[in-house]
């Protein structure tokens, strides 16, 4: 997983993780009981740069989730974030297709990785 969990959990909160195969997708997903993120604010936790809290001046660069969208999207999958506001913590989720299409590397086909 690539979300920056450290910074947002209450001292007391809970998190979880999962996987589940969905639709021909792999879906992993984190959620927390956390700060929660307002709604205002869903559209922008993936921008570069942008934190929900802009007085926070200890932790991150509010550049995690920005990678883990283009990561995600590297590789033909979707990514989201939900919550119900300020105080209900909030869950992030991406999906990636569990087949592809092999890459292509200077002209030649490259091997897949595989179990």
């Amino acid at each position: 997983m690539c979300w920056p969990t450290r910074s947002s959990s209450r001292r007391q909160g809970h998190i979880e993780v999962g996987t589940r195969a969905v639709d021909g997708s792999v879906e992993f997903w984190v959620a927390d009981t956390g700060v929660g993120i307002h709604p205002d604010q869903l559209g922008r936790v993936f921008e570069r740069f942008y934190k929900t809290d802009p007085s926070r001046t200890s932790a991150g660069t509010g550049l995690g989730l920005a990678i883990c969208k283009h990561l995600v999207l590297a590789h033909r999958g979707t990514i989201r974030a939900e919550s119900a506001g300020a105080g209900h913590g909030a869950i992030f989720s991406f999906r990636l297709p569990r087949e592809t299409e092999p890459a292509r590397v200077d002209g030649a086909t490259a091997a897949r990785a595989g179990p």
